[in-house]
């Protein structure tokens, strides 16, 4: 039987999917239209109150939604999709490239490994980290984008394991119904990104960071086999 309860965080739940998904329009109508200093800046407040709301219910479903799994799944679903929009701002708002320095470098490998630069393709094997071009290059032979565009998806792939592996490995640690909520939550904060100064754009380090949490997982079923984890 729902309780009062539980009504009142599904409508709230519902408020926060429809703030993300306006949010996420509005961005997509207010393309950028020439080179922007910061793409965060630039982008229009609509989307940042809205994240924000959508965030905040994400938040208050999540953590009192202690008796349903499915409005724990629901809350954290909202809170990932809301993370990952602002990690796609730059394919949401249309950017030809988003990334400096290192980024354009590593952009220029990933046109030479696809053989879109004079002389000869460069190797996977030439470079010590070939992931994220041969990833890009890759997406660009089966969907058809062109490279620029395909390392954005890369980045927003590499978010998205992070967002996922970081709560599994709390879940399979705590036995704690809201542990989850909680890792999924400081996982949404992307902190490895803000204090280890680097950027989420194209550049291995960073993606690098965010394949991490699923080495982790992999130690952590290995030393704990069985799983301690909460299912509940």
């Amino acid at each position: 039987m729902t309780t009062a309860r539980e009504t009142w965080l599904t409508g709230l739940l519902a408020v926060g999917f429809l703030s993300a998904g306006v949010a996420a329009v509005a961005a997509h109508g207010d393309p950028a239209t020439g080179f922007e200093l910061s793409i965060y800046e630039a982008t229009t407040p609509t989307f940042w109150i809205l994240s924000a709301v959508a965030m905040v219910a994400a938040l208050l479903a999540g953590f009192h939604a202690r008796e349903s799994r499915a409005l724990r799944a629901g809350a954290v679903g909202l809170g990932a999709v809301t993370v990952l929009s602002v990690a796609m701002l730059p394919l949401i708002r249309g950017y030809f490239f988003f990334g400096s320095a290192d980024s354009l470098s590593h952009l220029g490998w990933a046109r030479q490994m696809a053989g879109q630069v004079p002389g000869a393709p460069l190797s996977p094997t030439g470079l010590l980290y070939p992931g994220i071009h041969a990833t890009a290059v890759a997406i660009t032979g089966v969907t058809g984008v062109p490279l620029t565009r395909a390392l954005l998806y890369v980045v927003l792939v590499y978010t998205l394991v992070f967002v996922v592996f970081v709560p599994l490995c709390v879940r399979e640690l705590a036995n704690d119904r809201l542990a989850v909520v909680a890792g999924a939550f400081s996982a949404f904060l992307l902190l490895p990104i803000n204090n280890v100064s680097v950027f989420n754009m194209p550049y291995p380090t960073a993606q690098g960071i965010f394949l991490l949490p699923v080495l982790l997982l992999l130690v952590v079923l290995f030393v704990v086999p069985d799983g301690n984890g909460s299912r509940g």
